[in-house]
């Protein structure tokens, strides 16, 4: 048997070696069965693709922000502010709380207001609190 990379002949206990471990051993392989397998690794890949796709579509129908975040929202109707320590933490809640939409390129007022309009209630006191900064 010669050996895999440069052709010379085994010795008995190099061969015993290669022998043992089989990721060693060349296989041939025809072109079709290379076609087959890769044809198989491609249904696989996308019946994993069709699979992860229908669950995110099942978690995102279940998934409402009082299943994650209920301590936020149920704080979030009123709020205390007292010192300047609860004055961060009530604006960090009003943040946090996702049943008021999102917040990426607003500003905490803007948000308020837009909450206001969308009939969601937000706390007055976070509005008289933004008027004063």
């Amino acid at each position: 048997m010669p050996s895999l990379k440069t052709g010379k002949k085994l010795k008995p206990l190099q061969r015993k070696l290669v022998d043992s471990f089989p990721s060693l051993k060349v296989s041939k392989v025809s072109s079709k069965q290379l076609k087959k397998t890769d044809d198989n690794i491609v249904q696989k890949k996308n019946i994993l693709k069709s699979e992860i796709q229908t669950n995110e579509k099942v978690i995102n129908l279940y998934r409402s922000e009082e299943d994650f975040f209920p301590s936020v929202v149920e704080k979030s109707n009123y709020v205390n502010i007292d010192e300047q320590t609860h004055i961060d933490e009530a604006l960090n809640m009003f943040d946090l709380t996702y049943k008021y939409g999102p917040f990426v390129g607003l500003s905490r007022l803007d948000r308020w207001n837009r909450a206001e309009k969308l009939g969601l209630c937000p706390p007055i006191e976070i509005k008289k609190l933004l008027l004063t900064l």
